[in-house]
């Protein structure tokens, strides 16, 4: 059996095991060289499926949800409208739609 290193690594082991008792299908994506043939293969499918990505840990995804710390300590968190990076406040008022 393979050491786990960190906590991902017991909950997606953990969730191969899951799927396969509820009877679900499980698929891994490795790499970006994966990504065109195995998606292929699950959107030919019709069962349920978990798909596991792997990802860099290291590289930043934009755009991205976050939350800012007010001067008086509390966190607010903006709206899905409004994801990192954040646009010029005029241009995103101006095109907001409330």
């Amino acid at each position: 059996m393979k050491k786990l290193t960190k906590v991902s690594d017991y909950i997606w082991r953990r969730l191969n095991q899951i799927t396969s008792s509820y009877n679900l299908k499980y698929s891994q994506i490795k790499n970006n060289k994966e990504i065109e043939s195995k998606l292929l293969k699950i959107l030919n499918n019709d069962k349920a499926e978990i798909i596991e990505i792997k990802l860099d840990p290291s590289k930043h995804l934009y755009p991205k949800l976050t939350s800012q710390i007010k001067a008086d300590g509390t966190m607010i968190t903006s709206p899905l409208e409004d994801l990192y990076p954040f646009l010029d406040r005029n241009i995103f008022f101006k095109n907001y739609v409330d």
